[in-house]
């Protein structure tokens, strides 16, 4: 069975590089939390997320699996991952050590490797929460400076077990920042706090409707006329991201929501054959460089993902109060003609993000995906 469009193009939403912030895994149902250090560039897996420091340095990856096999097969690939990184890792000489994450206990194991930095420590720590078993995965070099050593220390203590009373953990003698030493000091694992059913994530317009927005005068999740005094498209309004919006947009009632990674919003219509999804390029102000960057990528990954892809030329644009870049590809997939068209633009918070349009060829002046990107407004 074929998959609709928007499950077939959601990893393909905006690529922009994101710097920091809070990110939830797993992507359905998500049971922890971890907090980014400013300007870390973090890339989204299909598994989780990985993060480098400003130089490259120091990398840090979260990752889930659904059972204990997948977990192992994680362990595997991130060790591959490594390798081809450039890291020369001695598998024989791991050292085993224990330590709590997130309130829960954790077992981990250390290894010394070299790369062109010279020498490092990778520790790989374990540990399940309610059923998902979580990978957490440093590399840190010995000779690290004092302040990247404080940033993978503050990321790895933001970790938070969502829907649980957290305790304060102790630190790891196998932690990078807490000593030098690669000898694991092996502490009690603690017992776990208390289950609590973890807090079900609102949908943005979930959240839109029971938090009225500051100064803008209507509730969100109502339909309103942008301020532009554009006519606005029918159904419902939705305000991007739900918290500290930078935009709102009308989605067409019959159309279907999804909340993904980071808060990226897609909706869908059409039988599932056209798609506008909408996120966060970065938890800060990206130069017009770094836009153009992030738009040319955007074109190289999706010429890269379609047969006889045909990238469109980089144009100026401006949406409802937001300005940057624009572009669109054509190419062949499961045997349609895909185009798609992507806005890389910044909002008047100085925020940038990116919306993404899919849909056949045939569809390519669909009334109701046209009036959903006219009805974009930046907010107030």
């Amino acid at each position: 069975m074929k998959r609709s469009l928007p499950a077939l193009l959601l990893a393909l939403a905006f690529v922009a590089p994101l710097y920091a912030g809070e990110f939830k895994l797993p992507e359905e149902s998500p049971k922890i939390s971890i907090q980014l250090p400013e300007e870390w560039e973090t890339e989204e897996t299909d598994t989780g997320l990985e993060a480098n420091n400003k130089d490259g340095t120091v990398f840090l990856a979260l990752d889930s699996a659904p059972t204990q096999e997948a977990l192992d097969e994680l362990m595997e690939n991130m060790r591959d991952l490594l390798k081809e990184q450039g890291k020369t890792i001695d598998l024989s000489k791991g050292k085993e050590g224990a330590r709590e994450i997130a309130g829960v206990p954790a077992k981990e194991i250390t290894y010394e490797a070299a790369d062109e930095n010279g020498r490092a420590l990778v520790t790989m720590s374990t540990f399940q929460l309610d059923g998902v078993f979580f990978l957490l995965t440093q590399s840190v070099p010995q000779n690290a400076a004092k302040g990247d050593l404080a940033e993978i220390k503050k990321a790895v203590g933001s970790l938070v077990a969502l829907g649980r009373a957290q305790k304060k953990a102790p630190a790891s003698a196998a932690d990078p920042a807490a000593s030098a030493d690669p000898k694991p000091a092996k502490t009690a694992p603690a017992k776990p706090a208390e289950n609590a059913p973890p807090k079900p994530e609102a949908s943005p317009a979930a959240t839109a409707a029971a938090k009225p927005a500051a100064g803008a005068g209507d509730k969100p999740g109502t339909a309103a006329a942008p301020a532009t005094g554009k006519p606005a498209a029918s159904g419902e309004k939705f305000l991007f991201p739900s918290e500290s919006p930078l935009l709102s947009f009308q989605k067409p009632t019959a159309w279907s929501s999804q909340t993904g990674k980071n808060g990226a919003v897609t909706i869908a219509g059409k039988g599932g054959i056209t798609s506008v999804n909408f996120t966060l390029a970065g938890a800060q102000e990206l130069s017009d460089a770094q836009i153009r960057e992030a738009v040319e990528e955007t074109l190289r990954k999706l010429g890269a993902a379609f047969k006889d892809a045909k990238p469109g030329s980089i144009q100026d644009a401006a949406l409802g109060g937001l300005k940057g870049l624009t572009s669109e590809l054509t190419g062949e997939t499961q045997g349609q003609t895909i185009r798609v068209k992507f806005y890389l633009l910044r909002s008047p918070k100085g925020r940038c993000v990116g919306i993404t349009q899919s849909s056949t060829v045939a569809l390519k002046a669909d009334p109701e995906t046209l009036a959903i990107i006219d009805s974009v407004v930046a907010f107030p």
